[in-house]
């Protein structure tokens, strides 16, 4: 958007400037099967 002018480029490199680590789910011990069971509950019902 912002190579098509409908975007304020002076706001993407601000924004771009903002990083976040978000770790993946081998990094996130128990994550995965809190999700499963989520899933579980709601599809199986």
């Amino acid at each position: 958007m912002s190579a098509q002018g409908t975007f304020r480029e002076d706001l993407f490199y601000r924004l771009a400037e903002i990083v976040e680590k978000v770790p993946t789910l081998v990094e996130r011990h128990g994550d995965a099967t809190l999700l499963a069971k989520a899933f579980l509950k709601r599809f199986v019902n």
